[in-house]
C-alpha cells in the first residue's frame, strides 16, 4: 500500500502557538463504497509519536527539531487520535466518501530547535 506524505511549508518560530495550528495543510482520505456500506475510519500513531494530549503528534526524536508538534483536525475540529469517524450509509451504488482533515504546527515547548519535521499516523478503515 502506498504511504503518502503530507508536506507542510516551513514555519517561523515566532508564528507558533500552543493552540492555533500554523501553516495548516488540508488533506483528505477518500474511499469508494458499495451501496449500504458503513465505513469507519480511525487515525492513530505509533507510541513514539503520541503526546499526552491526544490531538497532537510529537516528532521523530532524532535530535532536531524539537519543541514543535502537529495538530490534526477533522472537518475543522480537533481530532483526537483513536477516535472513530463513521460515514453515513450510502443508498446509491458505488459512492465515493471523503474524510477531510488538516494538520499544522503547534508549539509544545518554549525550547524550539529548527529542523525537518517527521512524524507518522496510521489510518485504519473498516467496512460493514
Amino acid at each position: 500500500m502506498k504511504q503518502p506524505n503530507i508536506e507542510l511549508a516551513p514555519v517561523e518560530k515566532n508564528s507558533l502557538s500552543d493552540s492555533i495550528p500554523a501553516n495548516e495543510t488540508h488533506f483528505s482520505i477518500g474511499v469508494i463504497c458499495n451501496q449500504d456500506t458503513l465505513v469507519s475510519l480511525k487515525l492513530d500513531a505509533p507510541a513514539i509519536y503520541k503526546s499526552r494530549n491526544t490531538n497532537l503528534l510529537t516528532l521523530l526524536n532524532n535530535g532536531t527539531p524539537s519543541g514543535v508538534g502537529l495538530s490534526i483536525k477533522y472537518n475543522d475540529n480537533k481530532y483526537y487520535l483513536g477516535n472513530v469517524i463513521y460515514n453515513s450509509v450510502h443508498r446509491t451504488p458505488s459512492t465515493e466518501y471523503t474524510f477531510p482533515f488538516s494538520v499544522g504546527y503547534v508549539k509544545m515547548s518554549e525550547n524550539i530547535l529548527p529542523g525537518k519535521v517527521t512524524s507518522q499516523i496510521n489510518v485504519n478503515l473498516e467496512y460493514k
